[in-house]
């Protein structure tokens, strides 16, 4: 009987999934391991690794850049730049500031569903920072940003 903490057979992961998950996710030896050993961390560099390499016309990200050092953030944000060089649709919902105006061109500020700002990153985060648009309430608030190619 198969224990939790158990790795599972080499051969059970195998092809692209493999490559995927030993060089982008760096997992090592844990891509053996059962996905309910993993932190949440190594769950969403798993998902984040699986969704960026599978080439979707639209990717949409939540703070998938939180988790991870440095050195993987810095890896992840590259690959976003990889994907929106190649013209796709990029969705990034997210309260790092500086991730949204380093890789948005287009950003919006949302409270509770409801449309606040549209316009550039920069003027966009500038609103959030001064809390004039959403009040004293500001941890409810989502900053949500957007790479848009329309062709």
């Amino acid at each position: 009987m198969p224990v939790l903490w158990q790795p599972r057979k080499a051969p059970e992961i195998q092809g692209p999934a493999a490559e995927i998950c030993a060089q982008f996710a760096e997992l090592g030896e844990f891509i053996n391991y059962p996905l309910a050993t993993y932190s949440a961390g190594m769950i969403s560099r798993l998902g984040f690794s699986v969704a960026v390499h599978m080439e979707p016309d639209i990717l949409i990200i939540d703070e998938a850049l939180s988790a991870g050092d440095a050195a993987f953030k810095e890896k992840a944000a590259a690959k976003i730049s990889e994907v929106m060089s190649s013209a796709r649709t990029i969705i990034l919902v997210s309260h790092a500031l500086r991730t949204v105006e380093e890789l948005c061109n287009d950003a919006i500020l949302l409270d509770h569903g409801r449309l606040i700002a549209h316009g550039s990153p920069h003027d966009v985060i500038a609103q959030y920072s001064e809390g004039s648009a959403v009040g004293e309430d500001r941890k409810s608030t989502r900053l949500n940003s957007s790479h848009i190619t329309i062709s």
